[in-house]
């Protein structure tokens, strides 16, 4: 981007922004392009070290983003800050009207509780890649559009429980009431994913495909059956993940 972009107050297409990149470009300095529209992707968020600037993009302003892309760097070492990236992260806040949300390679302990806040009424896609140090998943079950969810490479990650369904108070007491693709993939650590033990609740009525890949310490699945489902895909799992769902689905 030219020096000057400040003054382009008007622009409506930035697919792309790298922070710290050629011209030195800013999170914050965001803030101004109130009628970008489309698609956005913000590369480079590892190198934001003033969880202000994050806010100061006013991202919950641009009413006209539909797709964005949040991505850090996929070297994790000494020099990343869970907590500042967490700041950061909370201080993305997008406006509610989103339809595609993809995080990448963010370094924070646990997700801020927007990402799964139901009034984002239009978010039908939704990746979580290489969040590698969250130890729990936000409550994303809340989502009341939500179609497609892909969780992956996690590693800090070894139980999914009912806490993923959320209030399903929000959805007339139906989690995920409109998921229809599901995937877990290469989730080294996972091992349980159970939903017993939350408030017993209609789950996943419109659930067609599950696939879970690379997920090798897998071995307890406890959840609900699935009526509408008609894909079932299990690679580079143990057997015990096949024998753990027929048993509880059938019981």
């Amino acid at each position: 981007m030219p020096l000057g972009y400040g003054r382009l107050t008007g622009l409506q297409t930035l697919s792309k922004v790298i922070i710290g990149g050629t011209g030195k470009f800013r999170l914050s300095d965001l803030k101004g392009f109130l009628h970008l529209h489309g698609q956005l992707s913000i590369e480079g968020l590892h190198k934001v070290k003033n969880a202000a600037h994050a806010k100061e993009a006013n991202l919950h302003q641009k009413k006209g983003i539909c797709d964005l892309q949040l991505k850090w760097s996929n070297v994790f070492d000494g020099s990343r800050n869970e907590i500042s990236e967490y700041e950061v992260l909370e201080g993305l806040r997008p406006f509610k009207k989103l339809r595609s949300l993809k995080i990448l390679y963010y370094g924070g302990t646990k997700f801020p509780t927007w990402v799964g806040d139901p009034s984002f009424v239009c978010l039908t896609q939704l990746t979580l890649t290489d969040c590698r140090s969250c130890k729990c998943l936000p409550m994303l079950g809340q989502l009341p559009a939500l179609q497609n969810l892909c969780v992956e490479s996690i590693h800090d990650l070894d139980k999914v429980g009912s806490e993923l369904l959320g209030d399903t108070n929000s959805c007339n007491g139906i989690a995920f009431p409109s998921l229809e693709v599901l995937e877990f993939r290469d989730l080294q650590n996972w091992k349980e994913w159970s939903t017993s033990g939350g408030e017993k609740c209609e789950t996943c009525p419109c659930l067609r495909e599950i696939s879970i890949v690379d997920c090798p310490e897998l071995d307890v699945v406890a959840i609900d059956s699935i009526q509408s489902l008609q894909v079932l895909h299990v690679s580079g799992c143990s057997i015990a993940v096949l024998k753990s769902m027929v048993a509880s689905w059938g019981s």
